[in-house]
Parts: structure tokens; sequence; C-alpha cells
């Protein structure tokens, strides 16, 4: 990205919110799909779902929602984003397994849980991820 070209932080977080949308998507459907077919715990469909997730997540992050000049693959910043994904499911399962104590594990308090569950994980992961890249950012200028 040249210096003309710089992104907005409202461009980035639009882009950061298309991503999330399409990880929703997946994320949703391998956990979702699990738990209905295979009949495993919504907690560890969720981590599964996830983690399938994140693999396209990293991509996108590093190379259109964080871009710079020198975005290339880093093996440093894929075990940094890791390490936030950690963070962030470690969240959304303990929510959901909440929100399963609390509404019990009928279809209606799933779909809580898994929102309740998404939601937390999102901001923790957008806030961690600003850390991640900015470091990125940071080097090229």
């Amino acid at each position: 990205m040249s210096a003309n070209t710089i992104q907005s932080p409202r461009m980035r977080m639009a882009k950061y919110g298309a991503v999330l949308v399409i990880g929703l998507g997946i994320d949703f459907g391998v956990s979702l799909t699990l738990w209905h077919i295979a009949g495993l715990r919504l907690e560890f469909c969720a981590a599964v779902g996830y983690l399938v997730a994140l693999i396209l997540n990293y991509v996108l992050f590093e190379f259109w929602v964080f871009d710079a000049e020198a975005s290339v693959f880093s093996a440093m910043r894929l075990a940094q984003t890791v390490l936030v994904a950690g963070m962030a499911l470690s969240a959304r399962v303990g929510v959901i397994w909440l929100v399963q104590k609390a509404l019990g594990s009928a279809a209606r308090g799933a779909m809580a849980a898994m929102l309740l569950g998404y939601m937390s994980s999102v901001v923790i992961n957008y806030l961690l991820l600003q850390f991640v890249f900015a470091r990125q950012r940071a080097s090229v200028r």
C-alpha cells in the first residue's frame, strides 16, 4: 500500500466486518452441522467451527483487512493470530457453557448460546488483533 492509499479506520472496520460475516457462515455451518448430524456437544462443535473459520480469517486479515506493502505470510503473525484466537475461543466456549447451563441445551437455548458466544469472541478477537497487525503497519512506515 503506498502512502497515498493508506486505508482509513472505517474501511478497515468494514473489511473486518465482511470477514466476520464470511467467518460466521463457515463457523456456524460447521458447528451446527456437527451438532445436528454427529450429535456432539455444542461447545466442542463451536470450537471446531471456530478453528476452521480461523484458517480463512488469517489469510483475509493478513492480505486484505490489515494489508500493507510488506504483507507476506508470517509465521510470527500466524502464531499471534492463533494465540488471540485461543483467547477468543476460550471466551466463546465459556459463554456457551454458561448460557446452556442457564437456558438448557434445547435448540432455542443453543442458538442463544452460539450468538452470545460469537459476540464475545468477536470483540476480544478484534481488539487483540489490532495489536498484532498494528506492528506490521508501523514497520512499513
